[in-house]
């Protein structure tokens, strides 16, 4: 608990600078027991999958064919904020950065809205910069 009221206290002290927004002493508290709440939540819902699931078998990145591309998505999810956030990271058959972007929208939605409108927008910015 005191490392996340660390935390919101530094991010109060960001956005009075950067935002000119002051946050109530309450506020501060409130989201520093929020976030420990949604990690607490996040580690037993990984412990139920984890628990649940086969043996992960090793993945090889497979280089895609002369004059194509990779595309690798990440997406989070945070039900505090009712935000999806997107990374993405494009790269070539040697693997040669293409583009990277990052993106993030509400209201949060499934995994595979989610990566899906990651994908989406990935390829307008891929579109728009070349």
């Amino acid at each position: 608990m005191f490392g996340c009221i660390i935390w919101s206290i530094w991010k109060q002290r960001n956005d009075i600078i950067w935002k000119e927004v002051t946050d109530a002493q309450r506020f501060v508290f409130d989201r520093a027991k929020t976030l420990l709440q949604d990690w607490n939540s996040a580690k037993i819902i990984q412990k139920t999958n984890v628990s649940s699931e086969r043996p992960a078998s090793i993945t090889k990145w497979i280089k895609p064919s002369p004059g194509r591309y990779k595309c690798n998505i990440g997406a989070t999810f945070s039900e505090s904020t009712n935000m999806v956030g997107i990374r993405m990271c494009i790269r070539d058959e040697n693997k040669h950065f293409v583009l990277a972007r990052t993106d993030c929208f509400r209201p949060t939605c499934e995994v595979h809205i989610g990566e899906a409108l990651g994908l989406l927008s990935t390829m307008i910015g891929f579109i728009c910069c070349n």
